[in-house]
């Protein structure tokens, strides 16, 4: 069974490794399969050749739409996992349709991924019952780097990072972030969390997509982009109305985001854009493109107070 909020135990064991955003590493996809299969999961790719590349794409838009429908209905799978982020779910995504035909399932991604996974938390919220969404490691990440060889551009995640996907997956609940206060006031928020990639975000606005954020935390993350790109992308979410309401604010890891020449912190230009919201804003939490990356769900409640988002156990 899956539940709504931060425990939950699997259905089972069958993965489907899915590849609906860009292309990913073969290699490191192939250790991430064995790592799962050494941790008692079975995995199997979507499509038999794994997929074929089309630009920075895992495959034609058919192809990657066909890997999102087997992963959300398809039978013989009780979690989806995405192979790789990178673009691609936006192009897909209004070809799922209704996910209400899924249940007892579990998908698996961040990234590009944040697209599905804070809609998958949207209708399992509103229909009762659905996919539940992990915001976690991707396949070709999965395996340790010492054990399986470096790839150049894929970072793995670090040990602890796999000890809590284990242990959200096997047994729930997520394991508590440490977080240091960066601007706003101090207050004790409890809410929902959703979010993910700053950039996904952002290019969520305005469309069917767009994610509810009102009474919410939301969790924001990004990769490669200089400090002046992070301003005018959280700018552009306050002024489309995209944070109206936000309870609070936690931010992740901003890896490869360092400043060029007088550009300032990524932390600087961070508390500079979100303090207008008037609201708790911290910082520090595991997750990201780095290798600390700790799972969590999608829409689960959460605590965040003196210096820790605590997840709210399932009564």
């Amino acid at each position: 069974m899956v539940t709504k909020g931060s425990a939950m135990v699997t259905a089972g064991n069958r993965v489907l490794v899915m590849a609906p955003a860009g292309p990913f590493h073969a290699e490191r996809c192939a250790a991430g399969m064995a790592w799962l299969a050494a941790e008692g999961f079975t995995a199997a790719f979507a499509r038999p050749d794994g997929g074929v590349p089309v630009r920075y794409l895992g495959g034609t838009d058919v192809e990657r739409l066909a890997d999102l429908r087997a992963g959300l209905v398809g039978d013989g799978c009780d979690i989806a996992w995405y192979a790789r982020g990178g673009y691609g779910t936006a192009r897909v995504i209004e070809g799922v349709g209704s996910c209400s035909a899924v249940d007892c399932r579990i998908v698996v991604g961040f990234s590009d991924a944040t697209i599905l996974l804070n809609w998958l938390a949207r209708q399992l919220r509103e229909l009762g019952h659905g996919a539940l969404a992990v915001h976690g490691p991707v396949v070709q990440t999965l395996a340790p780097a010492d054990l399986h060889g470096s790839a150049p551009g894929v970072v793995c995640v670090d040990a602890a990072s796999r000890t809590a996907l284990l242990r959200l997956l096997r047994k729930g609940p997520a394991t508590d972030f440490a977080i240091e206060h960066l601007c706003g006031p101090r207050h004790a928020v409890r809410g929902p969390v959703v979010g993910g990639n700053l950039s996904v975000l952002a290019s969520a606005c305005g469309t069917a997509w767009q994610v509810d954020v009102r009474d919410r935390i939301v969790l924001l993350e990004e990769v490669g982009e200089a400090p002046y790109r992070i301003d005018r992308m959280v700018r552009q979410l306050r002024q489309a109305g995209a944070l109206a309401g936000v309870a609070a604010v936690v931010l992740g890891e901003f890896v490869g985001c360092a400043p060029a020449g007088g550009e300032g912190s990524v932390r600087d230009v961070l508390a500079d854009v979100l303090e207008p919201l008037d609201v708790p804003v911290w910082h520090g939490a595991p997750v990201g493109h780095g290798a600390r990356n700790y799972a969590w769900v999608v829409g689960a409640e959460a605590t965040v107070a003196a210096g820790r988002l605590a997840w709210v156990a399932e009564p």
